[in-house]
């Protein structure tokens, strides 16, 4: 039998089973960056092979110790860009890790306590710094910048990042009162040391999205009026500013398809809008 997961750059883990005339065999693959880890069993009386993508330069390890040692492993052979062992029964934890490369090892990622804010909110989250090679990193730094947004601290201190870990550290920030409407990003630069040279990683991430603050909650239409010769009819619109910010503009009022054109409207602020009808 051969167990060969088909590790895609879009899913970061599956697993499945399957019965075989010797048993049931499994196959529970995640991967963490540019590593691999794969937790198989093989029923007893069967042999499999495992095939297991690597870089050139990459190791491959079960439960920790090069699987070329491990009981149970009987080849271990690197070719074409995989790595292919030949195992008897029993249970494995494969781990294929590729040679060192910090600037590809360390990522940056940010999440937002409140995804929708008001122009002149305050927004709030983390950024988490992911080592997934096996070096660890040392006197870590996070720098933030970005367009409509004041940053509370802007270099936030992370510390040391172990191998196969990760890190996180709060960011807060002020939405500008001018802000653009839609997302805003952030420019995140990760230094760090490993092996004892600076390294640097920046990458620009989306964060919140900024929205008026301005809801049209309800809207009531009274009955036609035909006083004075003139028909007319009251429309309602109860509009909510959840935004700390005064807003200013208007509320249309158009008749429906078929409808005596109406003239036209006046648009009341905080009060009803009368529409007078031919």
């Amino acid at each position: 039998m051969t167990i060969a997961p088909q590790i895609t750059k879009e899913m970061t883990w599956a697993k499945a089973t399957t019965q075989t005339p010797f048993g049931a065999v499994s196959s529970d693959w995640r991967r963490s960056g540019r590593s691999v880890r794969l937790k198989a069993a093989v029923p007893v009386g069967a042999t499999a092979k495992v095939v297991l993508p690597g870089e050139v330069g990459s190791t491959v390890l079960e439960a920790g110790q090069p699987a070329a040692d491990a009981d149970g492993v009987r080849d271990a052979v690197y070719e074409n860009g995989s790595w292919t062992l030949t195992v008897g029964s029993g249970s494995y934890d494969f781990r294929v890790l590729p040679e060192a490369d910090p600037e590809r090892d360390v990522e940056a990622s940010l999440t937002a306590d409140e995804d929708q804010l008001n122009r002149g909110d305050s927004a709030s989250g983390e950024i988490t710094v992911s080592n997934t090679s096996p070096v660890d990193i040392s006197d870590v730094t996070v720098e933030v910048s970005g367009d409509s947004l004041s940053f509370e601290d802007d270099e936030l201190a992370v510390g040391d990042v172990a191998g196969d870990s990760e890190k996180a550290v709060k960011v807060k920030a002020d939405v500008a009162v001018d802000a653009p409407m839609g997302a805003l990003d952030v420019d995140v630069k990760v230094s760090f040391t490993a092996a004892g040279q600076p390294y640097s990683v920046t990458k620009t991430l989306p964060w919140v999205t900024v929205v008026s603050g301005v809801t049209l909650d309800q809207v009531q239409v009274g009955q036609l009026d035909e006083a004075d010769g003139a028909k007319t009819v009251d429309v309602t619109a109860v509009v909510t500013n959840s935004s700390a910010l005064p807003v200013t503009g208007s509320l249309p009022c158009n008749a429906p398809a078929g409808a005596p054109r109406p003239m036209p409207s006046r648009c009341l602020r905080g009060g009803a809008l009368r529409s007078p009808r031919p």
